[in-house]
């Protein structure tokens, strides 16, 4: 028992202490992300790969994004995915910090996903929909 314990706890020791977090198609370090419903912000020293959120659209008309950069190095891409998995909007690279928007039409109502594209990033974001 006493065995299986320390070797668990060498384990989790030397999970915590790994560099960077590899999961799904993604890299990344220090990385800390809060999804909500109508928002997606991340910090992280390192970020390479895609996260996505799942957004529920319950009407037709338009989805407003804002985001907001704080790059300290590389950059960040934001998508709207729909329905069918095409690409309805995209930003550009954001490789400078500030504040943007865009009103993206929506044309059916569904579960559409949000994509945001780490390229060796290093910083934070912040994306809101309504």
């Amino acid at each position: 028992m006493m065995i299986r314990l320390s070797i668990f706890l060498i384990l989790i020791f030397m999970v915590s202490c790994a560099p960077k977090i590899f999961y799904n198609n993604i890299s990344a370090r220090d990385w800390s992300i809060q999804k909500e419903k109508e928002e997606l912000d991340a910090s992280f020293s390192y970020f390479s790969g895609s996260v996505y959120q799942d957004i529920a659209i319950e009407k037709d008309g338009e989805l407003k994004l804002i985001w907001n950069t704080n790059l300290e190095k590389g950059a960040i891409e934001f998508s709207l995915i729909d329905t069918k998995g095409e690409k309805l909007w995209n930003s550009t690279k954001q490789i400078k910090n500030g504040t943007e928007e865009v009103n993206v039409p929506i044309t059916e109502k569904g579960i559409y996903k949000i994509e945001v594209k780490g390229y060796d990033a290093s910083g934070k974001f912040d994306l809101k929909w309504k």
